[in-house]
């Protein structure tokens, strides 16, 4: 790409790193609780926290995150994508901000209810965005820095929480929503939502700030084909009870819930959230901070990766290929837990496996289960796109909410050893899932696609 198409694309890349910010605050939220909760072990008024009050705090966020579903639903039609983002960047801040100046456990409670609630909206209106923002020719690239954000939100807290507090890593992070609410402010609306409300010369204005490197004869064609859209959309709508009776409704629900089962299954929600808790519970010999910050470096590059192999090998053998690497370490990481229990001092000839295991852990679900079942959100019937999207979503935050809620229980009753087994065979199950039950899509054109998902058979 040279110089001057660098320039005409300017508009749409600063679109989608604007949006792409609000899956870095996502990833922000999920990992903030593996730094904060051995920092506040030595703070003044949390050093004393239980193992149940440590596990809702790691997972409310994700409770929240499933409450704020439905009113995204209403909002982001209602009122726009641009504008809902924008609205959510309130609760985020409020949310870091009580954080950081907590004193008791609700207060704690309630700041990660909030940012949950924020983020929640976010990982459905930043993607929704960039797609409806993005010329088709570059819809690939620009959603791949969402993704992107999404890990190096992740990685922020591990390295910013290397050196200190939790308050001042949660104070850190009030500058997500300023810089997004400030961005937004500067790109516009989505032409399709505003076509959608009628609203022709607002959503002329935005496509063509959007697409400066078009004609206004290429820009008017855009429209018409973005119109032609959203009224076959309409057509396409269904209510829950043509949903039910439509052909594939039921092969394409179980399809979509269960490649989206296989990403929470792979234990990557607690592996997140307790990062550091893991390390110092396997009682390596490498620092906690550093072995976080090795992890985190891993799942960017792991993404860039899947960026470059995804066309190559097609979605369902490098969902098998991520799904069987995590397995393996998922695997190995309980066995080191298990030997600990009978050698005491096992870290000293091998405290190196954790953080190998949680390294190949995070190739593994950067490369395929991470983005690879969202990408399956994409392909299916439009009709039924709207409702199995919805019942997607749900089951992914349930789960996260879940294993993140009850990791350390099991932890405490069984083991560390068969707390990671258990992703282990959960994963296991997984991979015949996705063998015998998930269709390839790469190369297929939408007509076979719209037979893949309507027909019987695979």
């Amino acid at each position: 790409m040279n110089t001057n198409n660098i320039s005409n694309f300017g508009s749409q890349i600063f679109a989608a790193i604007t949006a792409s910010l609000g899956g870095f605050a996502f990833g922000s939220v999920l990992s903030y609780t593996s730094p904060a909760l051995p920092s506040m072990e030595e703070s003044k008024y949390f050093q004393n926290l239980t193992l149940d009050e440590t596990s809702w705090f790691a997972s409310i966020a994700a409770l929240a995150g499933l409450a704020s579903t439905p009113f995204i639903g209403i909002s982001v039609d209602q009122f726009g994508r641009k504008t809902s983002m924008l609205a959510l960047t309130l609760p985020l801040l409020l949310g870091w901000l009580i954080i950081s100046f907590a004193y008791n456990l609700w207060m704690l409670y309630v700041g990660r209810m909030l940012t949950g609630f924020a983020t929640g909206g976010f990982s459905l209106l930043s993607p929704t965005y960039i797609k409806e923002t993005s010329s088709e020719s570059h819809r690939g690239r620009l959603v791949s820095i969402h993704i992107l954000a999404i890990h190096l939100g992740i990685l922020y807290p591990y390295v910013v929480g290397s050196f200190t507090s939790y308050e001042w890593l949660a104070l850190s992070l009030c500058a997500v929503p300023v810089l997004i609410a400030l961005m937004l402010l500067a790109v516009p609306e989505s032409p399709r939502h505003l076509l959608s409300k009628r609203n022709e010369k607002q959503a002329l204005s935005a496509l063509t700030w959007l697409r400066r490197n078009k004609s206004s004869d290429e820009i008017l064609e855009e429209l018409k084909y973005i119109q032609k859209n959203i009224e076959e959309m309409k057509e396409a709508k269904s209510s829950l009870s043509e949903f039910i009776r439509a052909p594939g409704t039921l092969k394409t629900t179980a399809i979509i819930l269960g490649v989206m089962l296989t990403q929470s299954a792979s234990g990557i929600d607690v592996i997140i959230s307790y990062n550091q808790k893991i390390f110092k519970d396997s009682g390596s010999n490498i620092s906690l901070n550093l072995s976080s910050i090795i992890v985190g470096v891993v799942q960017v590059v792991g993404v860039a990766l899947s960026g470059l192999i995804m066309d190559r090998l097609g979605r369902r053998p490098l969902l098998m290929i991520s799904q069987g690497l995590i397995i393996v370490s998922l695997f190995f990481l309980g066995l080191y837990f298990h030997l600990q229990i009978s050698n005491p001092v096992v870290n000293e000839s091998i405290g190196w496996l954790p953080l190998v295991s949680l390294m190949v852990h995070s190739i593994g679900f950067a490369i395929g289960v991470g983005p690879i079942p969202w990408i399956y959100l994409e392909v299916i019937p439009t009709y039924m796109m709207a409702i199995v999207t919805a019942l997607g979503v749900g089951v992914n935050w349930t789960a996260i909410f879940l294993f993140t809620r009850f990791y350390v229980q099991v932890q405490e009753n069984l083991g560390s050893d068969w707390s990671f087994w258990i992703f282990a065979i959960l994963s296991s199950i997984g991979i015949i899932f996705s063998y015998f039950c998930i269709p390839e899509t790469k190369g297929k054109t939408l007509e076979e696609l719209q037979d893949i998902f309507t027909t019987r058979r695979t």
